[in-house]
């Protein structure tokens, strides 16, 4: 029962993270590099210095397992298409160490338990996460994130050219509330 289950989750994951790369792909198209030889960039960097300034930084954004950045390339979808990627990333890492907290020879009958907790509670604020993405998406945004934050609050983040009015907000933190029975000043709405 317990290599089944695993297997199956291992699978959804792969089976989330093609989807993602598939939809990245499908908009931005497959990149085309200009290949260039060692020589040729040692020669074009040649006196220049890189300026701090010059650099794309990163956008960071709490987790439920700490901070990650992530790369904003201008493109609002690539933002989203890289929270997802690293969400999954390390819902994967978390996983995995439960798994081998749960196998591990030394374990006792309770820290199987808690493990097998961990994961289950893993999952379930993966399918809220997925449920309310689409729910919010169903109101006519491209694209949503939803985030737990580390003080238990919630952070949407939907695919927008503009800004949300108030009555846009409002609707989003309502449908947080009901499905999450979060109180309305733990939920923030922004926009990209």
């Amino acid at each position: 029962m317990m290599v089944l289950r695993k297997q199956t989750i291992w699978l959804l994951t792969m089976l989330t993270l093609m989807v993602v790369l598939s939809a990245y792909y499908l908009f931005n198209g497959s990149p085309e590099y200009d290949y260039v030889t060692l020589d040729e960039l040692d020669k074009e960097a040649e006196g220049e210095e890189v300026s701090l300034d010059e650099i794309d930084w990163v956008d960071t954004i709490s987790d439920m397992n700490g901070d990650f950045t992530l790369e904003e390339a201008g493109n609002p979808l690539d933002f989203f298409i890289a929270y997802r990627i690293e969400r999954e990333r390390q819902r994967a890492d978390k996983f995995e160490e439960y798994q081998n907290m749960m196998n591990a020879s030394e374990a006792t009958a309770q820290t199987v338990a808690e493990a097998q907790a961990k994961i289950e509670a893993m999952w379930d604020q993966e399918e809220t996460e997925y449920t309310l993405e689409n729910l919010i998406k169903q109101e006519g945004y491209e694209d949503a994130l939803v985030i737990h934050t580390k003080n238990e609050g919630i952070n949407v983040i939907v695919r927008s050219d503009e800004e949300l009015d108030k009555k846009e907000v409002l609707k989003i933190i309502h449908l947080v509330r009901k499905h999450l029975d979060v109180p309305g000043h733990m939920v923030t709405v922004d926009y990209r």
